[in-house]
Parts: C-alpha cells; structure tokens; sequence
C-alpha cells in the first residue's frame, strides 16, 4: 500500500495552495482561499482518497495527493494530444473532483471516520463512511459541497466533475463523451492516476 509522509503532506500543502494562487481566478480563487484556511481544509488535506486498500491511496493525505496526481496526469494528457484545455479548468476541476470524500454535508466532520472494527481493518478497509448526516453517493455529495461552498462552474467544469467517475456507471449512461470531450479527459485523468496510485 502507498504512503503519504508527513513532508510529502506539507509539501502538498503548499503546492495547492500555491495552486490556487497562480491558477484560479476570482472569485473561486478567494472561496478556496478561505475554505482552506479553515476546518474544511485540515480535513481535505488529511483525508484518504478512499476507504479500502484494494482501492487507491487509503491512507492520511491521500486524498490531496491523488488530486495533485490527477491535475499531472491531466496535464501529460492535454499536452500528448493537443486538446487545448486550459489550465485553470485542469486544476480546478483535479482538485475538486473527489470533494465528496472530504467531509459530510454540514461540513464538520470527516467523510471517512477510522475504521473501529480490527476485523474490517484486517481486511483492507481502514477507513469507513460516514453517512450519519444523510447519504449520498461521491458524485452527488461532491456536487453539493461544490456549490455549498459557494465555487462559480461553468458547464465543461460541471460536467467534468460530474462524470469523473466515467460515462459506464450506472447514473451516467445517458451522457454521451462526444459531447463531454473535457469531462472524458477528466475521467481518464482519475482513472490513470488510480491505477499508477495501486502499484
């Protein structure tokens, strides 16, 4: 299983702050600003990128890895085939397009709890959801914390987060990846940096 030390999570720190400063305009550059100067942000930046290790990167800081790991691959991706996207909106939507992992809907505690059960973690799966404040799946709870947060999307933004997760899964099969040439990169992005993210 992959770890995140503590200096690779310092380190992540300051490159997604300096991130935001450099990349992202106003006024998305100030509400992240502020979101992660506060308790939001010391959640993101400690959380895992999922719960089970057969999955990827289920330890401390991975979640703001795996999002820094998405961002470069999405990079190598527009620049290998000449797609023209722009920079701000690979960023942004790299760094957001997970934040459902990052807290529940009130935004006050951690999405993924410590795993209490020695039996699950024995298992692989350190990590466990939380779903007392009311279930929603990743695509949908990332959808609402996006705009409780208060970030301007555009329609590729929206739909890049949106379909992160591909256009095979159950609640997307009726997009069409013609269509959604920025969210398909998207999801190649993640998917690349996933898998690297196992091994």
């Amino acid at each position: 299983m992959q770890e995140v030390s503590k200096e690779q999570i310092y380190k992540n720190i300051e490159t997604i702050t300096s991130h935001i400063d450099n990349k992202i305009s106003e006024p998305n550059k100030s509400v992240l600003k502020k979101i992660m100067d506060e308790e939001i942000g010391e959640i993101f930046f400690s959380a895992p990128a999922s719960g089970k290790t057969k999955y990827h990167l289920a330890v401390p800081g991975g979640l703001a890895q795996h999002c820094l790991n998405v961002y470069n691959s999405f990079v190598k991706l527009n620049d290998a085939f000449k797609c023209g996207f722009k920079d701000e909106d690979m960023f942004l939507c790299s760094l957001l397009h997970d934040f459902g992992k990052v807290c529940t809907p009130d935004m006050k505690t951690p999405h993924y709890k410590v795993q209490e059960s020695k039996w699950h973690v024995e298992r692989g799966e350190p990590y466990e959801p939380d779903y007392s404040k009311g279930f929603m799946t990743n695509r949908d709870r990332t959808t609402f914390l996006t705009q409780a947060i208060g970030i301007k999307l555009s329609f590729e933004q929206f739909q890049a987060l949106l379909l992160a997760d591909g256009f095979f899964t159950e609640q997307n099969k009726g997009y069409n990846g013609d269509n959604s040439k920025f969210a398909l990169y998207m999801h190649f992005a993640d998917f690349i940096s996933s898998i690297e993210e196992k091994n």
